[in-house]
């Protein structure tokens, strides 16, 4: 009895503009942690990352870490523009995740200029800079 349920919630916001020219994952900003009370507790991780701007023919790549690694890859979130136009968009996901523990554990959302031939910048809006946010829900067994 008593499984399904939310045991807890974390939630964070950023606003900072960031950019990346590298295939190389770099951080968003968005990044929280939590602790779960039993090692049969999922975590659901959810947000909205704001102000995703192209400056050229590139492919946008995202991916949750835990701990420092990779535990997903988040293909397909903005389609692939195969042109030179710039854009701002946004992206959202969500992911449970399986953590089979009880110490701190801290999540984080990274970017990458996929193809590593334009810029991609998160947080970025001409007048002004949006606020992304990430929730992570403890899920009780």
């Amino acid at each position: 009895a008593g499984g399904g349920k939310i045991l807890q919630v974390q939630f964070m916001t950023y606003g900072t503009g960031t950019s990346n020219t590298s295939a190389t994952y770099a951080a968003t900003g968005l990044t929280d942690a939590i602790t779960c009370a039993a090692t049969s507790s999922k975590v659901l991780i959810m947000g909205a990352q704001y102000g995703v701007y192209k400056s050229g023919n590139v492919y946008h790549g995202f991916r949750l870490t835990r701990g420092g690694s990779s535990i997903a890859v988040l293909t397909d979130l903005h389609n692939y523009n195969n042109s030179a136009e710039k854009e701002t968009t946004m992206v959202s996901w969500a992911y449970l995740d399986s953590p089979s523990s009880t110490s701190e554990l801290t999540y984080a959302l990274e970017f990458a200029s996929v193809t590593g031939s334009a810029t991609i910048s998160v947080n970025q809006e001409a007048a002004v800079a949006p606020i992304s946010h990430l929730t992570l829900m403890e899920i009780g067994a």
